[in-house]
C-alpha cells in the first residue's frame, strides 16, 4: 500500500487519497477517510472524461477540408454544391450553387472559386454571367494558368442611357491578390484571351453590337503595364495564341506576334 501511496504522489488526481496518513488506514476512521478518498478520485476521473474531446470529434478536426484535384468545398455544404470549371497542375476554380430541384437549371449568379492544392483556403472570385430583360453582370469566360485566374466580367443595361462595362483581371490564389485590372466603358467585348503563370495576360477586343462597329485591337498587361499591342479591321479576334513569353495572333491572314514579359 505505502508504495502505491508513492507513485500516486505524481497524479494530481490521486491528491486526495495520497495525502492520507498511514495511520487512517486501520479501523473504521481510516476505512471512512480511504472510501472518501476513491470518491473524490472516481468524480475527478469522470470530469476528465467528460471534458476529454471524443475519438470522433478528433477525427473531424484532423481531416480538415483542403484543397485536392476535384474535391471542393462550397461556403453552406447543407444547401450548396460546387462543380469545377478548371483544372491544373497546381491549383483549381469551381462555382458554388443552391442545390436545384427536380429538372431545374442553372441561371447564372453562381459563386466562383478557387484554391491551390494542399491548401486550406479558397479564395472568392466573382460570380457567373446572370442577365435580365434590363441588362446584366458577372463573369463571361475565365482562365487558369498556374496560381493565378483571369477573369473578363462584363455589364450593361438596356434601360435607360445604355451602359457598358468590360474587365480584364488576373488574381492570385496564393495571395488573393489582385496583379492587373483593365476595364473600358465602350461597347467592347473580348473575344480572346492567353495568360501565363506569372500572372501576365494578353487579349483581344471587338465591337459588342453590329450597329457600333469597333476596331479589333490586341492588348497586354505583365511587368511593362497595360499596352496596345496592335489594332486593325483584318485582326482574326479568335487568333490568339500563347508560346512561352510571345503572343501570337493572324492579321491580314499573316501571323505576328509580341512579347508577354
Amino acid at each position: 500500500m505505502g508504495t502505491f501511496v508513492r507513485s500516486c504522489l505524481a497524479w494530481p488526481h490521486c491528491a486526495p487519497w495520497a495525502r492520507l496518513r498511514r495511520s487512517q488506514l486501520g479501523g473504521r476512521r481510516g476505512v471512512l477517510a480511504l472510501v472518501r478518498g476513491w470518491l473524490l478520485l472516481g468524480a475527478s476521473l469522470l470530469g476528465f472524461a467528460v471534458l476529454a474531446p471524443s475519438g470522433e470529434a478528433r477525427m473531424r478536426h484532423k481531416t480538415r477540408w483542403r484543397c485536392e484535384p476535384g474535391r471542393m468545398r462550397a461556403p453552406h455544404p447543407s444547401r450548396e454544391v460546387a462543380r469545377l470549371l478548371l483544372i491544373d497542375m497546381q491549383a483549381q476554380v469551381y462555382e458554388v450553387y443552391e442545390r436545384p430541384e427536380d429538372g431545374e437549371e442553372l441561371s447564372g449568379g453562381e459563386q466562383i472559386f478557387g484554391c491551390i492544392y494542399g491548401s486550406s483556403r479558397m479564395r472568392y472570385l466573382g460570380f457567373t454571367s446572370i442577365s435580365s430583360g434590363s441588362g446584366g453582370a458577372g463573369a463571361v469566360s475565365w482562365l487558369l494558368a498556374g496560381t493565378n485566374v483571369a477573369l473578363v466580367d462584363s455589364s450593361w443595361t438596356s434601360s435607360g442611357p445604355p451602359n457598358q462595362t468590360e474587365t480584364v483581371s488576373v488574381r492570385s490564389l496564393r495571395t488573393d491578390k489582385l496583379l492587373h485590372r483593365w476595364e473600358t466603358l465602350e461597347p467592347l467585348t473580348t473575344t480572346s484571351v492567353v495568360l501565363k503563370p506569372d500572372g501576365a495576360v494578353a487579349w483581344i477586343t471587338t465591337g459588342r453590337y453590329p450597329d457600333e462597329p469597333r476596331i479589333p485591337a490586341v492588348y497586354s498587361m505583365d511587368s511593362n503595364g497595360t499596352r496596345l499591342v496592335a489594332t486593325g479591321h483584318d485582326i482574326d479576334t479568335t487568333s490568339l495564341a500563347l508560346a512561352g513569353s510571345t503572343i501570337y495572333w493572324t492579321q491580314g491572314g499573316k501571323p505576328f506576334s509580341a512579347p508577354l514579359n
